[in-house]
């Protein structure tokens, strides 16, 4: 299990085991070393405690030095053994102590239980197989699926929502039996009686920024732009200098938007030398290469960029799908993986600004879809779900009978939302189901495929509370996003940036799947004898083809989600 995770943890290894009468506890672990690169070895053992961790805990100084005030001595400088002291001492009770991204198997022989952590906004990845007196669990599907015990079936009701939202959601995955441990959750399993329990320990709700700092808790009092921006600022920037500690190189993936030009612009103020990274397309109109030379240029970063062809396709397919363990439909995993490969021969930790848009309200759907949050949920489908229910086979859609319906699953989230504000559930919804299951989900993956860590600053979870708590009109108004945000860190961008509509990280599929490599990717995948495995009627599927090859339509990316479903398909069952 552990050597299918080498790209995770290429630095080291390490096994703890309780063998015991009638059952016994195994833990394995890779290592990706970064703080206290030599005494930071694992699994590591605190009095009742012994964990195997992945990820980061920034605050980890702070939570040491009052540690050792209490007299409980720290024997390294790694954030792996703060995690295991403090639960020596307080149990469950200190993972709301704990900030940063994180997933952790501990186990606790005082109360003969093992314990798999994942943290607040789900940035680290936990999955687990539950069968009889037996539980798997893993860091990625393919990990879970190396154990002998673990089934290899297909989960339709994931693939079903796979194919309108191009990512299976969390907690299923495209295998049956397989689950998430979800974000800001826990599970408890006793191996001894082979019983278990999931419990909540944080939830995202709205709060002024966690306000530790007595000055911007007077701020708060008075909600006007001026005091809410102030709190935008420090909220930021602490969540940006807190992710700078490393004891190996580290850059910023840069794109020509605001979200990473602020994590470069702060990031810049703390690093002498600062190396950023972006990946733009030979098809101009979807490339950031000259937005981005401007904002490094403007920072005075050491800059670095790539272009991502597509003749890569065929090669590019196959490694997501094998990086991906289930279908992920996003295009722009492509891009993202030769981004972090790029990255990897300068440094080992990089930061991004992944979730700026949907705590600050960068979306254009997020003014352009009618204040309805059941309408809203049409703009979240890439495949519109009425397309893809008349694409199943009718065989299919019977063992569906049962299942939710994907905006059935959509709007029950929808409904959680504790806050007010239409455009503030809107974006609520999509940190619940797009951020986690499809951005968070791209990134992780793609930088530990090629042994680089990613960090997220606008992910911290005191920036999420607070953008949840904010007012929707300081964050849009007549068609233009992240108002607030913009304002608050006017002094250190540039103005073509403050200035610059929203963009995303467009990927050239259209003309890609028109091209001779992409036509003759598709017709190897309608003519592969064992297409389609019953999920769909063939000739709409064909007609989906056809359709875009003539240029009668532009749907290269919903076929793209097709074509990497036959490619996992194929992987996983051929």
């Amino acid at each position: 299990m552990a050597k299918t995770l080498v790209h995770r943890g290429p630095d080291d290894e390490g096994y703890f085991s309780v063998p015991a009468l009638g059952w016994a506890v195994n833990l394995g672990m890779r290592r990706l070393a970064i703080i206290d690169r030599e005494q930071g070895k694992q699994p590591m053992h605190a009095g009742k405690a012994s964990i195997v961790f992945n990820g980061e805990i920034y605050d980890h100084r702070r939570l040491r030095h009052n540690l050792m005030v209490t007299g409980i001595p720290c024997k390294t400088h790694c954030d792996t053994e703060v995690i295991a002291r403090l639960w020596d001492k307080e149990g469950v009770q200190c993972l709301n102590q704990l900030h940063g991204m994180f997933a952790f198997a501990l186990w606790d022989r005082v109360e003969k239980a093992l314990y798999l952590v994942r943290d607040r906004l789900g940035k680290k990845p936990l999955y687990f197989y539950e069968g009889k007196n037996l539980l798997v669990f893993g860091s990625e599907i393919k990990a879970v699926l190396a154990h002998p015990s673990v089934p290899r079936e297909m989960n339709r009701e994931g693939i079903c929502h796979y194919l309108s939202l191009q990512y299976v959601p969390e907690p299923m995955t495209a295998y049956e039996g397989i689950r998430c441990v979800m974000p800001g959750h826990y599970l408890k399993y006793f191996p001894e009686t082979g019983q278990s329990e999931e419990v909540q320990w944080w939830s995202l709700k709205p709060a002024p920024a966690f306000l530790p700092v007595s000055e911007r808790l007077e701020q708060w009092k008075d909600q006007s732009p001026e005091n809410i921006t102030k709190a935008v600022k420090l909220t930021v920037e602490e969540a940006i200098t807190c992710r700078l500690e490393s004891e190996v190189p580290l850059g910023v993936y840069l794109s020509g938007g605001i979200d990473s030009a602020i994590v470069a612009g702060v990031a810049k103020q703390h690093c002498e030398e600062l190396h950023t990274f972006c990946m733009g397309f030979e098809e101009e109109s979807y490339s950031e290469l000259n937005e981005a030379r401007r904002t490094a240029e403007h920072f005075g970063t050491i800059h670095h960029e790539s272009i991502a062809k597509f003749p890569q396709l065929p090669e590019m397919t196959d490694r997501i799908v094998a990086a991906y363990d289930q279908p992920y439909g996003d295009c722009s995993a492509i891009p993202t993986m030769l981004l972090a490969e790029a990255s990897k021969p300068y440094i080992t930790v990089a930061l991004t600004g992944d979730g700026g848009d949907e705590a600050f309200g960068g979306y254009p759907r997020y003014w352009m879809a009618k204040p309805d949050i059941g309408e809203y949920l049409n703009w979240m489908a890439v495949l519109p779900f009425h397309v893809r229910d008349r694409l199943l086979a009718s065989e299919f859609r019977d063992k569906l009978k049962g299942s939710l319906h994907t905006k059935g699953w959509l709007l029950q989230k929808a409904f959680q939302f504790p806050g007010q504000g239409v455009r503030n559930q809107m974006g609520w919804l999509d940190i619940h189901t797009y951020l986690l299951n499809d951005i968070i989900v791209k990134m992780e993956r793609a930088t530990m495929a090629t042994s680089v860590e990613a960090r997220c600053p606008f992910l911290d979870h005191r920036v999420m509370e607070l953008a949840c708590a904010i007012p929707e009109e300081h964050k849009i108004e007549q068609g233009i996003g992240k108002l607030i945000l913009k304002d608050a860190f006017k002094d250190i961008l540039p103005m073509a940036v403050l200035l610059r509509p929203k963009r995303g990280f467009g990927v050239p599929m259209n003309e890609w799947l028109r091209s001779d490599v992409g036509r003759q990717m598709l017709t190897e995948m309608m003519t592969d004898l064992s297409w389609p495995w019953e999920i769909f009627e063939p000739s709409g599927v064909t007609g989906l083809v056809e359709a875009h090859l003539k240029g009668d339509a532009n749907i290269g990316h919903a076929i793209y989600i097709i074509l990497i479903l036959h490619l996992w398909l194929k992987r996983n069952f051929g």
